[in-house]
């Protein structure tokens, strides 16, 4: 046995393992708290949407009271600044937001924010409240505060 080539291996197989171990805790790190998001938005009794009810690639806040989905936050993804330009221009209309990250933009009025920081970008995005005929739950100033907080989060 070659025990050199060995031990070569096991560091290998632990150093993969650890950047497994890694980006699986960075991955259960909230982009924001549900304390954050009840103080921003003025709200009560705000908890994590349950698995079985979240939307595709996203984490999401719901009221416990009546389980409205108040704030939808995309699963964060790589994205150069190339590919985040590119989105940007499919994406129209779309406002440019300063000083959220390396770059930012709002579509749909307001009531969704992509925003990048580094090669990694996470989609911020307001839910509608049908007890006040869809009124949005945050204001885009709400939203780009939700989305400065996610994006000092983003690894």
């Amino acid at each position: 046995m070659n025990l050199p080539r060995v031990r070569a291996c096991l560091h290998a197989a632990l150093f993969t393992l650890s950047l497994v171990l890694t980006r699986r805790e960075e991955a259960q790190q909230p982009l924001v708290t549900p304390d954050e998001v009840e103080r921003i938005g003025g709200l009560k009794g705000i908890v994590p949407t349950p698995p079985g009810m979240e939307i595709a690639d996203s984490r999401s806040f719901m009221r416990a009271a009546d389980s409205a989905i108040v704030l939808i936050l995309g699963i964060p993804k790589a994205s150069s600044p190339a590919d985040f330009a590119a989105a940007r221009t499919a994406l129209t209309p779309n406002q440019p937001i300063p000083g959220v990250g390396d770059d930012a933009f709002s579509i749909a009025g307001g009531s969704t924010i992509l925003v990048r920081r580094g090669n990694r970008q996470v989609q911020v995005s307001t839910g509608y409240d049908v007890t006040k005929l869809g009124a949005p739950f945050f204001t885009p100033a709400q939203l780009r505060e939700l989305a400065n907080i996610a994006v000092a989060r983003l690894k």
